[in-house]
């Protein structure tokens, strides 16, 4: 069984779904409204009870049943035949045993759920059975009513209605079903062409998916190869970096030499230069040391004068610290006779003013003579603590002196030893000069050299590191193609399946 086939069954069933469906819910409204009305009825007492068992039976029975069939199978095709028996027979019954010509418009509801069917020869058939219902309960009407002729006008129009009902139904079936047909036509002839669509988009989707799994194929192995060339940039600059780094520590050592030996020279021909001024300095020395024992000899006896002054300059200070602790007393004294005149002329009262004046101004001389005499004191003991000292220090720059003067004699003699020493220093320290000379020339080709090895490295780790950037494009550049080919393939495989279907 082909794909068309299946899929035309299945259309098929969902419609007779649809169809069972519609007919259920308005047969059983209809049910459901017309035993309301016939239970209210049979309240006003206008039906009997068993006549309301009748029509229940009719009305309900076949609808359980239809419901369980439903139940059962909901494409159950005997629907149909079931509800189209089941009603005609409950219509006929009414219609023969009602009460009222009314009753004849108990078929239309119906005739509309009937319409669900779709079928113009069904509807045609329950119209004429319809119609020769009505006829049939006409004439019985005619025969048992003895005001037929009063209500004929009605019984014509119940047949009118119940044929206009049958032919109207029958035209909007036809209608319905052409304008169904048609559309059903251009939905077959769009399938058809959506089958070839279809099938040109498979054999489309085929080549797409083929040409995709080349590709991603492709950008695999161009994933890898961009990957191991990343990876082996990746170990170039690194090499590179450490390169840079060590000419870099090569190129600051050999500087720090170069400054080093350029400090050296020039540390070299200062010291030639300060041998020489040494030299000189030497033979000054000696002239020098040569004053400094002559002078030497003048300071040690001008120390033993200066030592002799100081004695007498001591006994001196000693001399008026008497005399200045004479004038103290002297000048307590005169401040008691001026306190005791004071206190004289103010005994005297007015008399006494003048030698109270007096006795002020010696109270104000004692206390000068005081303030002057406890100075001087002062200055003398310094004066004397001073003299002390300098007595205490002439003594010992005179013992200092003796040590002076050995010490100038031994010195003399290293002298001498210097001035060999450092003729000996000049010549080494002309041949080193000589060397640094030669080394810094040969420091600064080195140091050149270098710098043109640091700027090529330079050059190459920049050039590595532009490549491995590029690398690292191209990588991710592929890894973005690979995955859109990737995603086109599950894309075109899921539309390939899906023509398939």
């Amino acid at each position: 069984m082909t794909g068309e086939v299946k899929k035309e069954m299945r259309g098929k069933d969902a419609e007779l779904v649809q169809i069972n469906q519609g007919v259920i819910r308005g047969w059983t409204i209809i049910a459901t409204v017309l035993f309301l009305a016939y239970i209210l009825e049979l309240v006003k007492g206008a039906r009997t009870l068993p006549y309301i068992l009748v029509f229940s039976a009719l009305l309900l029975g076949p609808l359980m049943v239809a419901h369980v069939m439903y139940w059962k199978s909901r494409e159950n095709a005997y629907l149909r035949v079931l509800s189209v028996v089941a009603y005609t027979a409950l219509y006929a019954f009414v219609l023969l045993t009602g009460s009222t010509i009314l009753t004849f418009v108990y078929i239309f509801p119906m005739m509309f759920v009937f319409m669900c069917f779709n079928d113009t020869k069904l509807i045609l058939r329950v119209g004429m059975v319809t119609l020769l219902v009505n006829f049939i309960s006409v004439g019985y009407a005619a025969l048992t009513r003895p005001d037929f002729s009063a209500k004929l006008a009605d019984y014509e129009i119940q047949i009118a209605a119940v044929l206009l009902c049958g032919i109207f139904a029958n035209v909007s079936i036809r209608i319905s079903s052409n304008i169904f047909k048609m559309r059903s036509d251009k939905i077959i002839e769009n399938e058809k062409r959506q089958a070839g669509v279809i099938e040109q988009v498979g054999e489309v989707s085929a080549a797409v998916k083929s040409d995709t799994d080349k590709i991603s194929e492709n950008m695999d192995a161009l994933r890898h190869s961009s990957e191991r060339t990343y990876s082996a940039m990746e170990e170039i600059v690194s090499g590179m970096h450490s390169a840079t780094e060590m000419i870099e520590v090569q190129l600051n050592k050999t500087s720090e030499i170069q400054n080093s030996i350029q400090t050296a020279n020039e540390l070299t021909e200062q010291i030639c230069s300060m041998v020489i001024q040494t030299k000189g300095r030497i033979e000054n020395g000696k002239q020098n040391m040569k004053t400094l024992m002559n002078s030497a000899s003048n300071v040690e006896g001008e120390s033993k004068k200066v030592s002799e002054n100081m004695e007498l300059l001591q006994s001196m200070a000693a001399e008026m610290e008497e005399i200045i602790h004479i004038i103290s007393n002297i000048a307590g004294k005169t401040n008691m006779l001026a306190l005791n005149a004071s206190i004289e002329a103010a005994r005297a009262g007015d008399a006494g003013r003048g030698f109270a004046v007096v006795a002020d101004q010696i109270t104000q001389l004692a206390s000068q003579t005081k303030g002057a005499t406890d100075n001087i004191t002062a200055m003398v003991h310094a004066l004397s603590e001073k003299a002390a000292e300098a007595s205490r220090v002439v003594g010992t720059v005179t013992e200092l002196n003796k040590e002076q003067n050995e010490v100038i004699y031994a010195t003399e003699q290293m002298f001498a030893d210097i001035n060999e020493s450092v003729a000996a220093v000049n010549e080494n320290v002309l041949a080193q000069t000589e060397c640094m000379t030669a080394l810094v020339a040969s420091n600064a080709e080195i140091v050149e050299s270098v710098h043109t090895v640091s700027a090529i490295t330079e050059e190459i780790t920049a050039g590595s590191q532009q490549t491995q950037a590029a690398a690292r494009d191209n990588a991710d550049i592929v890894e973005d193609m690979n995955g859109l080919a990737k995603r086109l393939a599950g894309k075109t495989e899921s539309l390939h399946a899906y023509v398939n279907q």
